[in-house]
């Protein structure tokens, strides 16, 4: 997505690459429950930073840990799902 370019920090271009990410697993997604007659919603995408805490109170989460080469993990991606 970022062409192998390093990414040194979390700017503007990294966040972008990380929605768009986002957007690519959400659509595979939905097509993926289309295919099986369900439709879904998706929405564009929000990037977080910093520590927060994810609400689950409404919705049921998805927690995607990202890994470096080293398996340490420096991103979670959490994909939130309301049913009903």
């Amino acid at each position: 997505m970022m062409m192998g370019m390093p990414v040194p920090e979390l700017d503007d271009m990294a966040i972008s690459a990380i929605s768009e990410l986002g957007n690519m697993i959400m659509g595979n997604a939905a097509t993926v429950f289309s295919v099986r007659n369900i439709g879904i919603d998706i929405t564009p995408p929000t990037v977080g930073r910093g520590t927060g805490k994810i609400d689950t109170m409404y919705t049921k989460n998805i927690a995607i840990p990202l890994l470096t080469d080293d398996s340490e993990v420096f991103m979670e991606m959490n994909i939130a799902m309301k049913i009903g």
